[in-house]
């Protein structure tokens, strides 16, 4: 934290003047700066601050457009993690325009798999799979695996959060095929997370579609393909795959597994990131609603989770609002479980009108411009038809 307050005190030199000849050396600084900066307020106001200068800044130059639009990339990036993904779509739509006009197809891949992240964090899954799928034939035209392995997943969860699980579960079997190539191809510093994920993802939607074996086989994958997490990143790929082995194990009546992958859940989510502590929270709770002597404690843990993840992104409420259902049902306890359900029901319908209404205003404000543009016009043409009238009367005084 201390290595980053000297760059926040010379950030606004960075900033000014974006169009100025020496702008691109001042994007590059801010790239780096931004890549470093804390998911924090104070990190946040340099986020804010630096969109609010290069929002209207010129892209024309590729060496330079390429830095503006990882600016915009970071700074969509940053609204995610703070749970504002509306407010990502602008600058990951900015940072798309760039890559397209650049032709870059690995910058096409990032900016478009970003959009389509927010897209699936804000409820409309049609424009997150188209999204998607661009991404996925930008990152075949790079020739990056990585990108493909990641954007499959994404793709997946987008057909998944749809309903259309018989379309998520080959995208994660070709995510982690690709994985798996990659690794021999000795290209595995990255494979194995990726893999890890793909299969947790898999076991989830399993899940959903009562498949519990096939469940099974794909979490126990996960876990053992990421055996001994590297970083923070993977231990909570790992927390969430153990979370889902939990919930497979508990509707297979297998209690005391169930246990056991609980608490591999609540282990490598310590010292992790919310989403992490929130599936070994959870994987804990689930197990403690399964045991008569415990079942309140369980469900108060949940409850906190909940009201936790409020606070959080639109997939994590989801994800505990549709764990304590089941913890309520589990319970004998309906009426509690259906206050939950009634609120994921909210949870998407609010995100649906969300979307009409930031659909609508993006409508308008294309209307806007191209009446401004038209107003302009003809401004123009009136003083031009104005300037010749004005010739006309000096010639006829002479």
């Amino acid at each position: 934290m201390d290595e980053f307050h000297p760059s926040i005190r010379g950030f606004e030199a960075l900033l000014e003047s974006p169009n100025t000849p020496d702008a691109e050396e001042r994007l590059e600084a801010l790239v780096t700066l931004l890549r470093n900066a804390p998911q924090t307020d104070e990190g946040n106001r340099v986020f804010e601050a630096t969109w609010k200068t290069i929002e209207s800044a010129d892209p024309s130059g590729s060496s330079k457009s390429i830095h503006l639009a990882w600016c915009f990339l970071l700074i969509c990036r940053a609204r995610f993690y703070r749970g504002d993904a509306y407010s990502g779509l602008e600058p990951a739509s900015r940072a798309l325009a760039i890559a397209n006009n650049a032709k870059d197809p690995g910058l096409q891949a990032r900016a478009a798999k970003l959009m389509g992240a927010m897209y699936l964090e804000t409820g409309n899954y049609p424009e997150a799979i188209t999204s998607f799928s661009r991404a996925l034939d930008a990152a075949q035209r790079a020739d990056d695996i990585e990108q493909q392995v990641g954007i499959l997943s994404n793709l997946g969860l987008a057909h998944q959060y749809s309903g259309h699980y018989s379309l998520a579960i080959p995208c994660y079997e070709r995510a982690a095929q690709l994985s798996d190539d990659a690794e021999s191809a000795s290209l595995s510093v990255w494979s194995q997370g990726s893999k890890a994920t793909a299969l947790s993802n898999m076991a989830l939607a399993c899940l959903h579609m009562r498949d519990y074996q096939r469940g099974i086989v794909a979490a126990e994958l996960a876990t053992k393909t990421l055996a001994a997490p590297a970083n923070m990143h993977e231990q909570v790929i790992r927390a969430g795959a153990e979370y889902y082995f939990t919930r497979l194990l508990m509707e297979l009546r297998s209690p005391t597994e169930a246990r056991e992958h609980a608490a591999l859940a609540r282990q490598y989510s310590v010292g992790t990131t919310d989403l992490g502590r929130m599936f070994g929270d959870l994987a804990q709770g689930l197990v403690e609603v399964y045991d008569n002597a415990s079942r309140d404690i369980g469900l108060s843990r949940l409850q906190t989770v909940v009201d936790a993840s409020r606070k959080g992104t639109a997939s994590m409420l989801r994800e505990a609002l549709s764990t304590i259902v089941r913890a309520y049902e589990i319970a004998g306890q309906p009426n509690s479980a259906l206050v939950y359900l009634h609120e994921i029901q909210d949870l998407n319908r609010d995100s649906r009108i969300r979307n009409v209404l930031l659909h609508h205003n993006r409508h308008i404000e294309t209307i806007r411009k191209r009446q401004d543009v038209a107003a302009e016009a003809a401004m123009d043409e009136k003083l031009a038809e104005l300037r010749v009238q004005r010739l006309s009367v000096d010639a006829l005084r002479e």
